[in-house]
């Protein structure tokens, strides 16, 4: 049997690790789990829910203290925090969410992921605050009704690699902050 040395050991189990990061990062709970995230976060997804106008009972699941399982929500396995939010509604899903975009999403301090497209939030204008999402890295709010000009701050995001606007009526007069994102 081959001897392995102690760096061969290092390599393999940072190997492993970043296998397991990567995996883990970006799954939503498929409803059996019971991790709970941190009571800070639990509240901030509970006042996000209250600024929404949910008709199709879509966020339904978001009663539980076990928010890790609610729909729409992924939490890091290791960490527990809320790292993702997927409200996005297929257009032959039916009933759309509607309402407000509320500034709980700030209270996310560990959210990378935010998909709100394909909603109902006719006429509200993109909120600058999602500029203020500094961990985002993948942001849809394509064909979710919004309107006006994209935030300035989301230009200086260092770390988002995927921005959808599509279907937004865009009202702008200046674009220079596409030129700070990297292709």
């Amino acid at each position: 049997m081959e001897r392995k040395s102690i760096g061969d050991v290092v390599v393999l189990w940072l190997w492993f690790l970043s296998l397991a990061t990567i995996n883990i990062q970006f799954s939503l709970s498929d409803g059996t789990s019971d991790v709970i995230c941190s009571a800070r976060e639990r509240r901030a997804l509970q006042r996000i829910k209250q600024g929404l106008v949910d008709q199709g009972n879509y966020l339904s699941s978001w009663t539980r203290e076990a928010c890790c399982s609610w729909k729409g929500i992924g939490c890091d396995n290791i960490t527990r925090h809320v790292v993702k939010i997927n409200l996005s509604r297929e257009p032959m899903e039916g009933a759309f969410l509607g309402g407000d975009i509320s500034t709980s999403l700030l209270d996310l301090n560990h959210l990378q992921y935010l998909d709100l497209s394909w909603n109902s939030f006719e006429g509200l204008q993109i909120p600058e605050f999602l500029g203020s999402l500094t961990g985002l890295r993948y942001l849809n709010l394509s064909n979710a009704g919004l309107t006006g000009d994209v935030p300035r701050q989301l230009g200086k995001q260092s770390s988002l690699q995927y921005l959808d606007i599509g279907g937004i009526s865009l009202d702008t007069e200046n674009l220079d902050w596409i030129s700070s994102f990297r292709p």
